[in-house]
């Protein structure tokens, strides 16, 4: 009677996160259509907040993932790793289809463009940070470095660009879930989560919103998500180091993430292990920015900024003008639903108090979350705590910025498919087998 309860617990947790996973999928492409487009951006937000939320929750559990814990053997371990694998090689052909259909330069967006800009006038030794005078309207690209120098992968195979960031999404990919069977064992429900979403996921999106895929360099950010939210699973701050440098160097998404994480690696580790992350960090930012490229032109952090702002401010021309703005139109953000609330004529005053709520709103989270810590901080795995904010700190990000594109959110989603894992096994090791 008791394994038949265990049973039932454990296929139906498995059951709810797979139905929310793929909630998830489908509200950042289908939320205008259901909801829209000015309540779609409060759907994404509250449905994207279950998951993270249901983590954090459960943290309290305080389940920890024992160093001495054996993962599956290495026959089973080959398995999962062979089934990744051949499933994300399954997906070169529809890729390449993709590609294919929309060929460099892209005709609906300047994306890569801007990168590979940045990357010849790189090689080439010449300041990348200039304007794209190749493109009509000469854009000052706001790229950083960790975005647009894998585009080298491609150049140096001498294939398409864009197969840079889907190698390195495969092999971070790869790693995850080597890493991850070889501190557990896993069965039937984590292989759904691990091997078959994923695959799924990249399914769904070739077929539904493809210019995901090949308009843009998203799928190698994609990999760096992923890549935190494995560090934060796995409980490696080495891994959790790299993958910060990863994103910070490409996106800046989890800026407000940043206060939170060192406040509580400082309060639960210690100064010692603070001062690795702020050392590394601080490192890398010097070495792979400051130095090659701000050094030898300050003013390009001021103009790159000032770019997108003046961008910003266009797209809220539009609103006032009565049109609907070239890049809102997909429900990622609360940007038309200030402008309707607010009703402030002034462009550059509109952005600006718009920002001014998106930081107000992170530090309400900040503050929420440094109490919950607080409140339960003798009994709370800090790690199942800190992946759980990480989460809820992209969510408030995309849904509060100015602006934001709906492939944004596909990083978001590479972090679901770690949390949802971790969510099934908390319920596996505490409640099925010791509260029973």
């Amino acid at each position: 009677m008791q394994n038949v309860r265990e049973r039932s617990i454990s296929i139906g947790v498995l059951l709810l996160l797979l139905f929310l996973i793929a909630l998830n999928s489908s509200i950042t492409v289908f939320s205008v259509d259901q909801f829209g487009i000015f309540w779609a951006p409060f759907a994404l937000f509250i449905l994207s907040l279950i998951v993270p939320c249901w983590l954090l929750y459960i943290s309290k559990l305080n389940v920890q993932i024992s160093e001495d814990e054996v993962g599956m053997n290495f026959r089973k371990r080959y398995f999962f790793v062979g089934a990744g694998l051949a499933l994300m090689l399954l997906l070169v052909p529809d890729i390449y289809r993709a590609f294919e259909s929309n060929s460099l330069p892209t005709k609906n967006s300047d994306v890569l463009q801007q990168m590979n800009h940045l990357f010849d006038r790189f090689v080439a030794g010449e300041q990348p940070y200039t304007n794209v005078t190749s493109i009509l309207w000469k854009p000052f690209p706001v790229y950083m470095p960790l975005h647009w120098i894998p585009l080298g992968i491609g150049k140096l195979l001498h294939i398409d660009v864009r197969w840079g960031g889907y190698i390195i999404f495969v092999l971070i990919y790869i790693y995850a879930i080597w890493s991850i069977s070889k501190k557990a064992k896993l069965g039937v429900g984590e292989f759904l989560l691990l091997i078959i979403v994923p695959f799924a996921y990249f399914n769904f999106t070739l077929s539904y919103c493809v210019d995901n895929i090949h308009t843009v360099f998203e799928i190698i950010i994609l990999g760096y998500y992923l890549l935190l939210a494995l560090g934060l699973y796995l409980q490696k701050h080495k891994i959790i180091i790299l993958a910060l440098i990863c994103i910070m160097l490409s996106r800046y998404t989890v800026v407000f993430f940043l206060p939170l994480l060192m406040y509580v690696l400082y309060v639960r580790f210690g100064l010692k292990t603070l001062k690795k992350y702020v050392l590394w960090g601080g490192s890398a930012f010097v070495l792979l920015y400051v130095i090659p490229f701000l050094v030898r032109e300050p003013s390009i952090l001021q103009d790159g900024l000032a770019y997108h702002n003046k961008f910003a401010v266009s797209e809220y021309q539009r609103l006032l003008d009565g049109k609907l703005p070239s890049i809102l139109n997909d429900g990622s953000s609360f940007m038309l639903i200030a402008r309707k609330w607010w009703q402030i004529d002034d462009p550059l005053a509109g952005i600006n108090v718009i920002r001014l709520f998106q930081l107000i709103m992170s530090a309400i989270l900040t503050v929420f979350l440094i109490i919950f810590y607080h409140i339960n901080r003798s009994k709370i795995n800090v790690f199942d705590f800190l992946l759980a904010s990480m989460g809820m700190y992209l969510i408030f990000f995309y849904c509060t910025a100015p602006f934001a594109y709906g492939y944004y959110w596909m990083g978001f989603h590479s972090y679901l498919w770690i949390v949802s894992l971790r969510i099934l096994q908390v319920y596996k090791q505490r409640y099925l087998y010791q509260i029973n």
